[in-house]
């Protein structure tokens, strides 16, 4: 249950910063009267940039954990050598 509030956590934050872009985009139309296609480029962007931090932390952790697996294994194969 506690990881799944950490989720939430992080989806939560990910929806205030997208929502805090969009509407940054409607204001930067109002204000300087830019077209659609140059907002629609920023938004982009910075899609790109956040697909790539959670590709990164998802990488990260995958390794991670197989890094901790091969630990766990070469341990346990030395205490069954050592117990023989």
């Amino acid at each position: 249950m506690k990881r799944t509030n950490d989720y939430m956590l992080y989806v939560a934050i990910l929806l205030l910063i997208l929502g805090d872009i969009l509407l940054l985009g409607y204001i930067l139309n109002l204000i300087f009267n830019w077209d659609t296609t140059i907002i629609a480029g920023i938004i982009g962007f910075f899609g790109a940039v956040l697909g790539g931090v959670i590709t990164y932390v998802g990488v990260n952790k995958t390794l991670r954990h197989r890094d901790r697996e091969l630990f766990l294994e070469t341990k346990q194969k030395s205490y069954f050598y050592h117990t023989i």
